[in-house]
């Protein structure tokens, strides 16, 4: 009788264990980060057959992805006290603009038909700004260009927010719109940020997921969004993002 709570014990620890592993942060170096460059991004919406149509549609602006990278820049900007390069500075970067002719086609082949895809023109996808990271020549050449002290990667995926206890229940209020709001949207983000010209990876956090606000602000960090569902995203990913600084901050 007394092995039954010992192993479930065991099997607790082995899964915090796991989970914990997966997170890296060096509060000590974090300090000394001063100016960093936004390389990679990549933004993912799984299929859910017609429940998330219509949100699509708002984000494929050309526009969207740009002004996203925007909440994000000035979010980093305020909360960690960096200095975090404009997306036109980081684009015009030789060395990157480079990486992205060699890799681009390797890219487009990796995508999934059935995800919608956020990218951001000029940056590269995340395992293609990994690949990259991991060349200390390119590394060091990315730094110097751009005169920064980290490189960060962002990745995430916007889901359905929870309503009920189970996927079926929220895919089909999602379906009816009489029933919510496009706002009930979750994102799970991961971060990567990398020092230059070490490649020491000092902040690697996945899996914080945070709900967006029942009523997102038109403007979010005086950047505006007038489309309702593009502020349901926008507010998701916010959300998400402060919770990995706060996290940062307190580990």
């Amino acid at each position: 009788m007394s092995s039954r709570p010992t192993l479930r014990f065991l099997l607790c620890l082995f899964f915090f264990l796991m989970s914990s592993s997966c997170v890296t942060m060096d509060a000590g170096e974090m300090k000394k980060v001063k100016r960093v460059a936004i390389i990679g991004f990549r933004g993912r919406i799984p299929e859910q057959g017609e429940s998330l149509t219509k949100i699509i549609k708002a984000i494929s602006d050309q526009s969207f992805g740009p002004k996203l990278y925007r909440v994000a820049q000035a979010q980093l900007s305020k909360s960690m006290g960096w200095n975090v390069l404009a997306l036109k500075k980081v684009a015009a970067s030789p060395s990157l603009k480079s990486f992205r002719k060699e890799k681009i086609s390797k890219v487009i082949t990796a995508f999934s038909y059935k995800d919608h895809y956020i990218l951001i023109p000029g940056l590269l996808e995340p395992s293609t700004a990994a690949a990259a990271l991991s060349d200390p020549k390119r590394r060091a050449a990315l730094g110097k260009e751009l005169g920064v002290d980290a490189l960060m990667t962002m990745e995430f995926k916007i889901e359905p927010g929870v309503v009920g206890g189970f996927a079926s229940d929220r895919i089909a209020r999602l379906t009816n719109q009489d029933k919510v709001k496009v706002t009930l949207l979750e994102c799970d983000l991961m971060l990567e940020l990398e020092q230059v010209p070490s490649g020491k990876t000092i902040w690697h956090q996945p899996g914080i997921q945070a709900k967006g606000a029942d009523s997102p602000s038109v403007s979010i960090f005086n950047i505006p969004f007038p489309d309702a569902k593009q502020r349901a995203v926008v507010s998701s990913f916010s959300n998400a993002l402060a919770a990995h600084i706060r996290d940062s901050k307190d580990p």
